[in-house]
């Protein structure tokens, strides 16, 4: 089941909420995010914190391509798009998910390798709280 968060407050200090269509100087591409589904897939007591939000690469422990992906294709993969989103100025929000150990990226891997090899700072997301792992005490 999903549910819309009205409950925000701490999540819009660690996560502003999106306020203009750039991020870094990337625009951010409009519309669904895609992949959603992988969300219901993964958890199952969860809630969409409202709009997109702005996630620091700061929040990840581990962003390189080489500590990601282990297989050359996904680090070819991950110097491509960084080209890509280079050239395009462009980037599709990914999807993290807020647990009680912090943030984890569920859909959006090689665009964070990426992002991070552009040093990019910080990116567009859909923030996901997964309610299963979080208290009001866990949240970090």
């Amino acid at each position: 089941m999903i549910i819309i968060s009205n409950n925000t407050q701490n999540y819009d200090l660690l996560y502003p909420r999106l306020s203009s269509t750039n991020v870094c100087g990337l625009d951010v591409i409009q519309g669904p995010v895609p992949n959603t589904s992988s969300i219901s897939s993964s958890l199952t007591d969860y809630e969409e914190l409202q709009g997109l939000r702005v996630v620091p690469l700061s929040a990840f422990e581990v962003t390189d391509a080489k500590d990601l992906f282990y297989a050359a294709n996904d680090i070819d993969r991950v110097k491509n798009l960084a080209q890509q989103i280079d050239h395009n100025k462009k980037i599709t929000p990914l999807i993290v998910v807020h647990d009680n150990k912090g943030a984890y990226i569920l859909e959006g891997g090689h665009r964070l390798a990426a992002l991070k090899q552009l040093g990019i700072t910080h990116f567009p997301a859909m923030v996901i709280v997964d309610n299963e792992s979080v208290s009001e005490e866990g949240l970090k």
